[in-house]
């Protein structure tokens, strides 16, 4: 009786270990299940870019949006005169420095025109790089953040991308052109009363195409109908690349959140009226306050 009374117990124990088991596996499922079924992390970056002329610029729009409340990564696309110096306070502010795709170096489109450093945005849509984000804010080197610019990402969430409205009923679609516009070109995109800006500019990625369909579509137009859009620069190939699938940016409203100075009125330039109040920022930006002072005497062109 005693040998089987052991045995019982040998057996209950064996079982109770493989419940326990069960048990722990369970947990560890549901663990799992829970973990699995958390909301991915929302990834926003903050996008900006400069030659050395603009360099300052850009330092203040990250520098301002950063302090204003700005918690996505920032990013600033840079070309060659950018030197060394003025990369090393970008990367001090928390930026990471990017240089400007070598395909908008004087590439030659159309009437054997070439590109310009503007047409680096383009690299927001047919860089790979920037597909790891949720969301792309990109802002021109000429503004600066008064309020958290996160809000923005809000807006136009059905659409892939959003740009700020400029113009009125009477301002055409094609009031750019230098040379008449071919018959294919407006039945493919017909004149419209809605012109955008791209100073500031947001991109849904889970809504954009996907890159090797983005490139395709960046060269088959830079071929094709950049010609028409001469004075907007990129403007016009990002108005024809959404063309029906762009949202509005309020101006109005943007106005109170993020301050524009045009090529005008320039900050950073000595006898801007602005600059003044710009001049203060430099210690608040960077310890190398010398060689951000030096951007003030880079080229003009």
């Amino acid at each position: 009786m005693a040998a089987g009374a052991k045995a019982r117990r040998c057996v209950g124990a064996r079982w109770f270990l493989l419940l326990l088991e069960v048990l722990v596996l369970v947990q560890s499922l549901m663990r799992s299940n829970m973990v699995s079924a958390a909301p991915a992390e929302h990834r926003a970056v903050l996008v900006t870019m400069c030659n050395f002329k603009y360099f300052p610029g850009a330092a203040n729009v990250l520098h301002s949006a950063r302090v204003n409340g700005w918690t996505g990564e920032l990013m600033v696309i840079v070309d060659a005169s950018v030197p060394r110096c003025a990369r090393d306070i970008l990367t001090h502010i928390g930026a990471t420095v990017v240089p400007l795709s070598k395909q908008w170096v004087g590439m030659r489109y159309g009437s054997n025109k070439q590109t310009t450093v503007h047409f680096g945005k383009l690299d927001l849509l047919t860089d790979p790089l920037f597909r790891r984000f949720d969301d792309i804010l990109y802002m021109d080197a000429d503004m600066q953040a008064v309020t958290n610019p996160e809000a923005i990402l809000a807006l136009a969430p059905t659409q892939p991308a959003a740009f700020v409205r400029v113009g009125n009923p009477e301002v055409r679609f094609y009031r750019e052109s230098a040379k008449s516009v071919p018959l294919e070109l407006q039945q493919r995109f017909p004149d419209r009363a809605r012109v955008y800006s791209t100073r500031l500019m947001l991109f849904h990625t889970r809504l954009l195409p996907d890159v090797a369909t983005m490139q395709s579509t960046v060269h088959e137009l830079l071929v094709s109908a950049t010609d028409y859009f001469d004075a907007m620069f990129e403007q016009g190939l990002l108005q024809l690349l959404f063309y029906d699938t762009v949202g509005d940016v309020p101006a109005a409203w943007l106005n109170d959140r993020v301050l524009h100075f045009y090529s005008q009125s320039l900050p950073w330039v000595p006898g801007s009226p602005h600059f003044a109040k710009f001049a203060v920022t430099y210690e608040s930006m960077t310890s190398d306050v010398a060689c951000l002072r030096n951007a003030t005497h880079a080229p003009t062109a």
